[in-house]
């Protein structure tokens, strides 16, 4: 049976003991993610695991930088445009997903945790515009200095600088192993990556004979428009669920990926604590 994702969070401390971790100033390490089709091999919570296992991993690398930290219940609610065709894809609108971030985290910031790094594994456009306009406005409304923890192509492509305050970029070539070391072809969704992943740490939610019938899958020119459309048109592309190659399975790598990706996230938040305080 798989470890209940509230394993190692706030979720299994008493009130006294998130008291204390308030007042000692702790930060708070956020998985941010969604429920969400991964192709006809896997389970829905794919996202919410692989987030849920970074912070661990994170939380790991912090400690030996003596920064100490809690993790928040984890979020699994957010917005599914690209898979919401397919049964499993929960997704809010937009206000109620901006309403859950800023209740979290004005929560947080009245028990003392006002640096809340939030770690989002779900790369769709539509959630993380509106992750980082909630985190935004929450930042005004209450008074949080939560941020967003994201790639550096992401914010290339969203047109966002890397300056902003509530959004804090992880540079090109920080994890030294590429996506192309699991396969030659487009890995986008439920692909070599996620399947490894979940075959690594969660075997049990791993339909891996399944997997392996699998065949790449490759998007044409005319294939992205109706993958960016999301929906029915986006369920046209993928009519399985995935994009990729679900049958080059490759765990070890897998776990090397996630523990590089932990250090890069780790080295930003230690980089980003000692720019705030520079004594200590």
């Amino acid at each position: 049976m798989s470890d209940p994702i509230f394993t190692g969070t706030m979720a299994q401390m008493t009130w006294e003991e998130i008291e204390k971790a308030g007042q000692e100033g702790q930060i708070v390490l956020w998985p941010v993610s969604v429920l969400e089709e991964h192709g006809p091999h896997m389970s829905i919570a794919v996202d919410i695991y692989i987030a849920c296992l970074v912070a661990h991993l994170v939380q790991e690398q912090l400690r030996e930088k003596k920064i100490k930290s809690v993790i928040a219940p984890p979020n699994y609610w957010g917005i599914n445009n690209v898979t919401a065709a397919f049964p499993g894809s929960f997704t809010l609108r937009k206000e109620t997903f901006k309403a859950l971030l800023l209740d979290t985290l004005d929560a947080l910031k009245r028990w003392g945790f006002e640096q809340v790094f939030i770690l989002d594994m779900h790369g769709d456009v539509n959630h993380r515009s509106t992750l980082l306009q909630g985190i935004s406005e929450a930042r005004i409304a209450c008074g949080t200095r939560a941020m967003a923890i994201l790639p550096s192509r992401y914010a290339r492509y969203a047109g966002l600088t890397g300056k902003e305050d509530y959004l804090m970029l992880i540079e090109d070539g920080a994890n030294p192993i590429p996506f192309q070391a699991f396969t030659n072809t487009q890995d986008m969704h439920a692909g070599a990556l996620e399947t490894s992943f979940m075959q690594r740490f969660y075997p049990e939610e791993v339909n891996l004979e399944r997997a392996k019938t699998l065949k790449p899958t490759q998007f044409e020119p005319e294939d992205w428009k109706g993958w960016a459309s999301g929906w029915s048109d986006a369920r046209k592309v993928i009519p399985y669920g995935y994009n990729g190659d679900p049958a080059s399975i490759n765990p070890a790598l897998a776990e090397k990926f996630m523990v590089a990706e932990a250090a890069s996230i780790s080295k930003v938040i230690a980089s980003s604590l000692c720019r705030e305080n520079p004594k200590e």
